[in-house]
């Protein structure tokens, strides 16, 4: 299996973490800023090393736009930020129109939205999110308000829907 994860900030890196342990095929991390994601890689390899896992890895600046069979979307901004919803559709559709073929699964915040939003504008693409289940143990409010809580449950909800192949329809 060949996953690309788009934006390494805490979430886009725990979820990198998380399936680097489970020992998929390929992990391919995506950030704007090329020096905390070659960090990020260089973290990954010392715990293959260690946990004697297999997983390819690979980092870029840019997307790589085909060829993974997941592209997990997790840029953007925090939800306490005045705004951010605009500005989290606009680097996200950006994202989406680069993407050729693969299933895209949005992580961002407000990820529902998000995906139904992009399902409208781009119908020939396959497109999910994830956050349900956290949002559900949050009481329905945003995962962003509950800090040190959202990168793991969010990383072991995707990790779920990779797994079982949970999907929104």
């Amino acid at each position: 299996m060949k996953i690309q994860i788009i934006g390494t900030g805490m979430v886009g890196s725990t979820i990198a973490f998380n399936l680097l342990k489970e020992n998929i095929g390929c992990l391919h991390l995506v950030d704007v800023n090329y020096k905390k994601v070659e960090q990020d890689i260089n973290d990954l390899e010392r715990t293959k090393i260690i946990e004697k896992l297999s997983t390819q890895l690979s980092f870029s600046s840019v997307l790589f736009n085909n060829g993974f069979d997941y592209n997990i979307i997790s840029l953007g901004e925090r939800s306490d930020k005045k705004g951010y919803e605009t500005r989290n559709w606009f680097n996200i559709s950006k994202t989406i129109n680069a993407i050729n073929g693969g299933k895209i699964i949005i992580v961002t915040n407000p990820a529902r939205e998000l995906s139904i939003k992009a399902k409208k504008t781009y119908p020939n693409k396959d497109i999910d999110y994830v956050g349900d289940l956290v949002d559900t143990i949050c009481d329905g409010k945003e995962i962003m308000k509950y800090k040190g809580f959202n990168n793991w449950g969010i990383s072991s909800e995707v990790l779920r829907y990779i797994k079982m192949g949970v999907n929104h329809g």
